[in-house]
């Protein structure tokens, strides 16, 4: 993450049409959304783990909590797939 801002501060000078948001949604935000997708795939195991050894109240918030990781992650990856498969072709 510090790559992008000490390049935005190594080039700022020179190109006024640069700022950091560009610099953000261009370099940043690609990296950290499939670290984003892999830590909600990690979220929704601990839950499903912490499901199976809770009590009946306990179990359905977990669960829950599951499915709420697979529908952002579900979203996240179609957001991003389009991104991906152009950059890839």
């Amino acid at each position: 993450m510090l790559v992008p801002l000490i390049d935005w501060l190594w080039v700022h000078s020179a190109d006024a049409e640069r700022n950091l948001w560009e610099i953000f949604a261009t370099m940043v935000t690609p990296v950290m959304a499939p670290l984003f997708v892999v830590l909600l795939l990690i979220d929704f195991v601990m839950s499903q783990v912490h499901a199976a050894d809770a009590g009946v109240e306990k179990r359905a918030i977990h669960i829950r909590i599951g499915r709420l990781d697979l529908a952002i992650m579900a979203i996240t990856l179609l957001f991003w797939i389009p991104y991906f498969s152009t950059i890839v072709s």
